[in-house]
């Protein structure tokens, strides 16, 4: 706990200078999901254990996360799926309560061919303090003759779409991305390098119910390439603009509400979980 109040302290200025912040990252720590430990250079740092599934398909595509919902309100992040490990839990079985949990549509149609542990040091987005990020990856593939079979998001107007991403124009400066609702002649400021074209957009994206009635997440195929760019926090407003113009599927819509969503444009980082 003297680890605990050295980061408080350090966080003053910033996001553990809020209340609620302190509680969310106290419980984190009470069920095991992270631990505070005294540092030379930091004072204090935060450290957790992630695990991502990195799952291929014959394509040479693999399924990204693009944003979480909860009610009307979309997160972006573009990320590969994954979850905190809990205390004493191997990352295999990190990984299968992943899929049953976030991604059923997985459960029996995955295979995993090998697991790498990446160790990458940075400041949470969450919390705002340094943190050391133990991630494993888990390889996998689609099995021989399988499908991947989820609810598909449908595009309200096709047109519009692709004029959000071929734009060249910038919003107003006085905008707040933070707040505004992303509207069907939204345009991002971002620019996509000439690698990428309008074509590189024009994939299903699907939408799985987490167990929680009221949240769900966006998720497509990509390849490595594109998931490399779009995972760019330079980047995120070319998510945002994308899943602005999705409506969801049916069965969705009655769970979350309306289908044109507020964004919220804090995107966690590549190891944030």
């Amino acid at each position: 706990m003297q680890a605990l109040g050295c980061l408080k302290f350090q966080g003053i200025l910033g996001k553990l200078s809020r209340s609620s912040v302190v509680k969310n990252l106290e419980n984190e720590i009470v069920k095991g999901m992270s631990v505070i430990i005294r540092d030379k250079l930091y004072g204090a740092q935060r450290v957790v254990a992630v695990a991502v599934c990195r799952v291929i398909r014959k394509d040479g595509t693999m399924l990204v996360q693009l944003g979480k919902a909860k009610g009307e309100i979309i997160e972006v992040e573009c990320v590969l799926p994954g979850g905190k490990q809990r205390p004493g839990e191997l990352a295999s079985l990190t990984l299968q309560r992943i899929l049953h949990t976030r991604l059923p549509p997985l459960v029996d149609i995955v295979e995993v061919t090998s697991i790498e542990r990446v160790t990458a040091q940075h400041q949470s987005p969450e919390y705002g303090i340094c943190t050391k990020y133990i991630r494993s990856v888990c390889h996998a593939q689609i099995k021989e003759h399988m499908e991947f079979d989820a609810p598909v998001c449908f595009i309200r107007d096709p047109l519009v779409v692709q004029k959000a991403f071929t734009s060249r124009s910038c919003p107003s400066s006085s905008a707040s991305p933070m707040s505004s609702q992303i509207s069907r002649a939204s345009t991002p400021p971002d620019q996509a390098p000439s690698t990428l074209h309008d074509d590189d957009y024009d994939h299903p994206v699907y939408f799985i119910k987490d167990k929680d009635i009221d949240r769900g997440s966006f998720y497509t195929w990509m390849t490595p390439m594109m998931f490399d760019h779009l995972s760019k926090d330079g980047s995120k407003s070319q998510i945002a603009a994308w899943l602005a113009q999705l409506a969801l599927p049916p069965l969705s819509q009655t769970r979350l509400g309306s289908n044109t969503c507020d964004v919220q444009f804090e995107q966690p980082g590549p190891f944030s979980l």
